[in-house]
Order: C-alpha cells, then structure tokens, then sequence
C-alpha cells in the first residue's frame, strides 16, 4: 500500500487514472473521470451503510502529527484481511 498525499485533488485523481490505484476519496472529485469513463467506481457488496463521517486531512510538505505514528501502529495490528 502507498499513500500519494497532495494538495490538488485534480492531479490524484489524474495519478488515480493513469495507474492501477483505487481512489478513497469525495465521488464529486472523481465524477468528472467517471462520466468520461477514465475511472470506475468498485461497487461493494453488501453496500456500506456507514454514517459516520470523518477524515485525517494533511497538508503536503508540513510535519506529521506525532500521534499517527502511534495510529498506523493501531490500524496495522487491528485492521487484517
């Protein structure tokens, strides 16, 4: 897994369409590439029904909270397929 961070949501979605990443982001940043059919939405069975929104927003170039260190821990110990 890699994480391309950038602060033009054009230029992931560009990198997203030119390569074989999957996209995790708002669909109205993506629905442009959709409609062309430059990218695909992955429907998911069953459909999440999550409600709960929230995000962990950087900025590129700046310094990462000390406490992701600790999250990624978190998140690699937990979350397995």
């Amino acid at each position: 897994m890699a994480t391309l961070r950038c602060e033009d949501i054009n230029s992931l979605i560009d990198a997203v369409a030119q390569s074989e990443a999957v996209y995790l982001g708002i669909v109205a940043a993506a629905r442009e590439g959709i409609e062309s059919g430059r990218l695909v939405e992955l429907r998911i069975s069953p459909a999440v029904k999550a409600t709960a929104r929230f995000a962990y927003v950087t900025l590129a170039g700046r310094t990462e909270a000390p406490v992701m260190r600790l999250f990624r821990r978190f998140a690699n110990d937990r979350l397995l397929d």
